[in-house]
Parts: C-alpha cells; structure tokens; sequence
C-alpha cells in the first residue's frame, strides 16, 4: 500500500475536510454501505484512499504496511491511528486519529462512527482505553519555519497546518504536524482571533490581511511551532 497522504497535516487537512459527513447520508468518499461500521474505514481512506480503503477491520492496523503498530499509549503523535479496546480483553474495538495530548489522562481524537454520532467528528477519548497506535510511515515533513510566520499578507498559506478543537469552554488552535496548541483568545470588540487565524489559514490569495492582523496570527503560529 502506498499512502495517498503522505504527511500528517495533508492527513490532518483532508480528515477535517469531511467533518460533519456520515454514512447516514450517503454518498460520503470512504464507503457506500450505510449498514456497516466505517470507523476503520474512515481512518483507512484518509491515509491510502479507496472506498472503501484497503482496511475495513480495526485489528488489521496492527499489521498494515507503510507504518508500524506499537501497544500502549506512551508514544503517540499527532495523526497517529489509536486502536481503542473498550472491553480490555486486547481486541480492538474502535479507531480514531490522534489530535492532541490533553495532558489530564485524555486524547483529543478525529474520526467517524463514534458513539456520540456516526459523522467524522473530534472527540475526547480516555487514554486508558487506548490499545495501541498505527504510526504511518510518513514523508520527511517541514515544520511550521520562520518562512511560513512571514509569508506575505497578500498570497496563498497552503497546505493547511492547523486547526480549531474546543477543549471544554476554551477553544484552542493545534498544530496537524506536531500537535502543539495554544489557546485562542476571546472576541472582543474590534478583534476576533479566530476569524483571523480562519482567514489567514483558509486564504486563496484574494484576502489582503493588514499587517497587524497578520502579526495576530504569526503570534499563534510561534506558539505552535
């Protein structure tokens, strides 16, 4: 199998543009049968594409190509696939794409046919649960540099580095390459954090930011590099 994303922000990036879409209201890119549980699916499609994706069973990520499988959850990062064991007999019963580390015994997780909902959607998970993770063989990858904090207000920022997960009440800006986060801001009169971290990460070169709403944003992005 050869991954058709190959980085873990293009992984991030295209996960998270299927967010909100089910197997309830078919059709959706990674399965045409609305009777069968996607998750493993789901996870499959991002990573090597397909519909479905060449896995449909989550024990089987702990002998996919183009990565490695390891037990347990003390070395995870950012787009890893978690296999969750809920009924701690060590069969897999669930998976999801890591996020972020909460550091409270928690994981922010990305994925379809949770429980809550069968849309792709995050989610907080318990570290406990976690069986162990599939790391994808990515490509060697450039992080967020200085050249990206100073591109030109006024040209693409692509591809996609991060993006917006609420953690309780705070919403918080996480980095797909490495995870980090940091908190955005509240609304206030005449500032909007969010819209502007939005604006800045979703520009097609047609929106001339003003140089201090691009310093706004650069801020965030030192905080998560």
């Amino acid at each position: 199998m050869t991954l058709a994303r190959s980085t873990p922000a293009l992984a991030g990036a295209y996960a998270a543009s299927l967010a909100g879409r089910s197997r309830d209201h078919l059709p959706v890119p990674w399965t045409a049968d609305s009777g069968i549980d996607d998750c493993a699916r789901f996870c499959a499609h991002v990573l090597w594409g397909g519909k479905p994706g060449p896995i449909s069973w989550v024990d089987n990520f702990k002998t996919a190509g183009d990565g490695s499988y390891a037990a347990g959850a003390d070395d995870l990062r950012p787009w890893d696939v978690l296999l969750f064991d809920w009924e701690g007999n060590g069969v897999g019963n669930h998976v999801e794409f890591m996020v972020a580390d909460l550091g409270n015994g928690y994981v922010r997780t990305f994925g379809a046919n949770g429980a809550d909902t069968r849309a792709a959607a995050y989610r907080l998970r318990p570290k406990s649960y976690i069986l162990g993770r599939f790391r994808p063989r990515w490509s060697v990858e450039t992080r967020p540099t200085p050249q990206s904090l100073t591109t030109p207000t006024t040209t693409p920022r692509r591809p996609l580095v991060y993006t917006f997960v609420p953690i309780g009440k705070t919403l918080y800006v996480v980095s797909l390459v490495n995870g980090n986060r940091a908190p955005i801001r509240g609304a206030t009169r005449g500032r909007n954090d969010h819209e502007l971290l939005r604006r800045w990460r979703d520009n097609d070169g047609s929106d001339t930011m003003l140089e201090t709403e691009a310093d706004i944003v650069r801020g965030y992005l030192q905080k998560i590099a």
